[in-house]
Formats: structure tokens, sequence, C-alpha cells
């Protein structure tokens, strides 16, 4: 009986364990809570948890909800795990339209890396954009390649990647980037400025002539560099 009791509590263990994981890794990527926001519902639901168990300990009864709490037990530590490392080390994202193409699709499913991240030219990035910050009309979440560093200036002439003043040859497939002048695209909401300031990243799509990037929203400071991309889950 005991041993029934123990294989009936593991599989249920394992089914909720699946579940949670489940959960993470197919929840919409692209609206990331932040880590303040889900440590405080974690705190929620351990204050409900505990006052939950003091209730029942003070009586005889509730067996069988006394084991469901004994899973929870279990299931809960994994849990906070998981959300620990999806806040602070690695997340599931996905591609939400064209804009990457033809380097990344529509709908493919990636894992980025936010953990102690150095970003460098031409880093794919997971972006948040904040109307906050930035010259967008919303906050949205992108898939962006970086193509200016903090200190540059940078323009294109001839469909040729200029930065401070010397062409840097671009190494991936992109279309066809419009000219333009680093005066007209280097600003931090509406303000302009000389060359891109400290903390600010110039991001492009690959997909040139159909992509909202910082010719639009403006520069991006890093903090809204959610993490840079590590592996792309073939489709």
């Amino acid at each position: 009986m005991e041993n029934t009791k123990k294989i009936k509590r593991l599989r249920l263990i394992v089914l909720i364990s699946l579940f949670l994981m489940i959960v993470i890794f197919f929840a919409p990527e692209n609206s990331i809570a932040s880590p303040k926001s889900l440590t405080l519902i974690l705190i929620g639901i351990a204050v409900v948890f505990l006052i939950i168990i003091q209730i029942i300990s003070f009586s005889q009864k509730g067996g069988f909800l006394i084991e469901i709490l004994d899973v929870l037990a279990v299931v809960f530590p994994f849990y906070l795990f998981l959300i620990i490392i999806t806040c602070f080390v690695i997340f599931p994202a996905r591609v939400n339209g064209a804009s990457m193409e033809p380097n990344f699709y529509d709908n493919e499913s990636l894992l980025v890396n936010r953990f102690n991240v150095s970003y460098e030219r031409f880093d794919v990035v997971f972006v948040n954009v904040s109307k906050e910050r930035t010259s967008y009309y919303r906050d949205d979440s992108f898939l962006k390649r970086i193509v200016g560093l903090p200190g540059e200036i940078i323009e294109y002439k001839d469909d040729k990647l200029f930065v401070n003043g010397v062409v840097v040859p671009e190494p991936f497939e992109n279309g066809i980037t419009n000219s333009f002048n680093f005066g007209d695209v280097c600003k931090i909401k509406e303000t302009s400025c000389q060359v891109i300031p400290e903390d600010y990243y110039f991001v492009l799509g690959d997909n040139r002539e159909n992509s909202t990037d910082s010719r639009i929203i403006g520069l991006v400071h890093k903090n809204d560099l959610l993490g840079k991309i590590i592996y792309v889950f073939q489709n």
C-alpha cells in the first residue's frame, strides 16, 4: 500500500514538472515578465502555500489534500529554479515576423542567453522596445542585429555599411539598405546625437526593406537588450 502511494506521488510529481516545463518553454515568449514581477508572484504563491499548510496542520483530516501539498512542496522549488534560469540565465523566444529573413524566419524558436553577455557588432539580440525610452509608439519585443556600437557613427551609402567613415563588410545575407545619414537616425526618444552614446546600440533587421529597427525606433539602450541568440531550433 505504501509503495503504491509512493508510485502515485512520483507519477504526479513527474506530470506536474513536465507541465511546468511546457508552460515555461511555450508561453508567449515575446511578452517576457520582468524578474521583479516574477519574484513577487512567487513570493505570493509561497505565502499562500505556507498558510494552507499551517491551517491543515491544526487538523488530523484532509489526507488527500496533504498528499497534494506534499507533492507541491517538491514541485515548487523546481518551478522556482526554472523561473530563476529564465529570468537571469537563458530563456526561450520565438521569431515574430519577417524582419530577420533570410537568416531567421517567422515562428522559429530560439534560445537566448542573458547571463553576463557582452555585445559585439553583428550579434543577433532580443530587444525589448520601450516607448518611454525609444521613439517607438508602443512597447514591443523584436529580434534584431547589432550594427552600431557606442561611440560610433553609422551610415549607409550605396548599400554599404560605413562605421566612422570606413566600409565594414556585413558577413551575412541581408536586403538592400537605403542610404541614410547618421544625423537622420541617431536619436534617443526625440533627441538627436553626434555619435552613438554610451550604453546605446544601433540595431537593424536583416530584411532591410521590411524591418522596424533603429531607423524608426531610434537607438536601443543596453538594458533593453534581453540577451544574445545562442541556438535556433530548426522547424
